[in-house]
């Protein structure tokens, strides 16, 4: 049970660390190779598009950005994302009833934080969060991760900012409630729900209190 225990933990830090290397700053002055390629991007997905906010720069180069400024893949992506938004009901979701109680059992903040350059700050703290517990009990996190990058991407896009901070509280971590084996899904939802839909939108994540972990 403890080597069980050891990889799950060990596997955990992987994903964090995986998250931590692709909120990677993203810099609002674009190269010259990167203005070409948004030029060739407007107007392939001019068509995808309603939100008039969505069809800015700052948004549009996320997507390039994830795809190393191929503009064909970037598209795909583009596209996908779309249909994921419309079969998931995703204008919907930061009203939906479900989502809004789950905020009471896993509470977050947006936007009391805030960076330098006032880009919002979500943050979490891990001690008012029994994943296993949740996991068990068959709550939705999919939807619910979904609905957390949701709402602070929504507030930073109103605020006028193009990026994010995320802040991790990982005072009273430990294995049992946050890391066990049925723990792993959570984590790997987290970084794809990210990667695919809200890609290079956070600028940096910082963990508080990592030396708090408790390994038990």
């Amino acid at each position: 049970m403890i080597l069980t225990n050891f990889y799950c933990f060990v596997s955990v830090l992987i994903v964090l660390t995986s998250i931590g290397l692709s909120f990677c700053s993203a810099e609002d002055v674009y190269s010259k190779d990167e203005i070409q390629a948004l030029g060739k991007f407007r107007i392939a997905v001019k068509n995808l598009i309603s939100k008039e906010n969505l069809r800015k720069d700052y948004y549009l180069i996320h997507w390039l950005r994830a795809r190393n400024l191929d503009v064909a893949k970037a598209t795909q992506m583009l596209e996908e994302d779309m249909i994921w938004r419309k079969e998931g009901k995703m204008d919907e979701i930061l009203e939906d009833k479900e989502m809004l109680a789950y905020l009471k059992l896993y509470p977050s903040q947006f936007g009391v934080a805030r960076d330098k350059k006032g880009q919002p700050g979500f943050q979490v703290a891990f001690r008012e969060w029994d994943i296993r517990k949740g996991v068990l009990m068959g709550h939705n996190f999919r939807r619910f991760l979904a609905y957390l990058l949701e709402r602070m991407y929504a507030m930073t896009l109103k605020e006028g900012h193009s990026h994010w901070i995320f802040l991790v509280d990982m005072n009273q971590y430990n294995l049992r409630q946050h890391a066990c084996v049925a723990c792993i899904s959570f984590y790997v939802d987290l970084v794809t729900q990210y990667e695919k839909h809200y890609p290079n939108t956070a600028e940096h994540i910082y963990l508080i209190n990592s030396n708090e972990i408790q390994l038990n």
